[in-house]
């Protein structure tokens, strides 16, 4: 049987010990946990003279998102800026422009104040203008700077020009309103245009710059288009044409046209007969005696001259022993 003593008393294997059962104590949960926290010996430790830029003024910082003013479980939105125009710091949307942030709301005409939107603004003296506004203002932008022209401006060629960008675009030379040629919408200076576009003399090779003569398929001055013969200038339409060359009408029917055996002057008009192996005018082919017009058919030859019959007989044939006239047909010896 067990004592009833037994009961009451401790086992004598057991040891009774007093816990305390108080709860433990709660974390930080933004503190970080013990197991990742990283001991770093003190000598190791970098120090160095605080600087003031290390300090932050909160008494002049214009942004409400501090981190001291929210629940740790906020993430606030990133703050960009300050703003162009009100300096206050940007959170949401934002305008870049001129190499700033702006408040969308901030961003705006400096002459009228009206809201731009990007890229749809002109830029004056680092000032955002509106269009109309920039216009009326500084005046249309040159064609080549892009800058205001204002009142002293040159309206050329479907564009605005400064006096001074307003430039040969081949030699950079200054050029006038009245002092120009145009080329496919550029303006040059009459010496680069006619270098660059104007035809080129087939005979002194130098641009042509007033009025050019057409001929043989060249281009020429008019002083330049002569004989090739005697250098008389030519007319376009009244030239001679052998091998290429032009020449005037008296060079070429002397050095291409056949002579007259009787005048020795060119046979022009194509009117020609032959006669003796020469060719001859109609007119020219006569009788040496009498001058009287021959035919290739009516007449006779001595020594080179043209005769006609009654000339050749009287002067030629032999003559008859009685009645002293010429021997015209066949003769007979008794």
């Amino acid at each position: 049987m067990i004592p009833p003593t037994a009961s009451k008393s401790p086992l004598p294997h057991r040891k009774t010990e007093s816990r305390d059962r108080s709860p433990a104590p709660t974390m930080d949960p933004r503190a970080p946990s013990p197991v990742h926290q990283l001991i770093v010996p003190q000598k190791y430790i970098e120090t160095r003279t605080p600087s003031p830029k290390d300090k932050i003024d909160t008494t002049e910082h214009n942004c409400k998102y501090h981190s001291h003013h929210l629940d740790y479980k906020y993430t606030p939105p990133p703050v960009k800026g300050p703003c162009g125009a009100c300096g206050q710091y940007i959170v949401g949307s934002l305008v870049t422009a001129l190499d700033q942030m702006w408040h969308p709301e901030c961003f705006t005409c400096t002459n009228c104040d009206t809201i731009l939107k990007p890229h749809k603004y002109v830029v004056e003296d680092d000032k955002p203008y509106c269009k109309d506004c920039h216009l009326r203002l500084f005046g249309p932008p040159c064609n080549v700077c892009k800058k205001p022209t204002q009142s002293n401006r040159y309206n050329l060629l479907n564009r605005i020009w400064h006096p001074e960008c307003f430039c040969c675009v081949e030699c950079g030379k200054r050029l006038t309103p009245d002092n120009f040629v145009e080329r496919l919408g550029s303006p040059y200076c009459m010496e680069d245009y006619h270098r660059l576009f104007s035809p080129k003399c087939c005979v002194c090779h130098l641009p042509i710059k007033d009025k050019a003569i057409n001929a043989l398929g060249k281009m020429w001055h008019p002083q330049c288009f002569k004989c090739t013969h005697c250098g008389i200038p030519l007319e376009e339409r009244n030239f001679y044409e052998k091998n290429g060359l032009p020449y005037c009408e008296k060079d070429y029917m002397d050095l291409f046209h056949p002579k007259c055996y009787g005048c020795k002057k060119p046979i022009t008009d194509g009117r020609q007969m032959i006669a003796m192996g020469h060719p001859w005018h109609p007119e020219c082919f006569r009788c040496t005696v009498c001058v009287k017009p021959l035919t290739p058919e009516t007449f006779k030859e001595y020594q080179g001259k043209p005769y006609c019959e009654k000339d050749y007989h009287n002067l030629f044939s032999p003559k008859c022993a009685g009645c002293t006239k010429p021997i015209t047909d066949v003769s007979f010896n008794y």
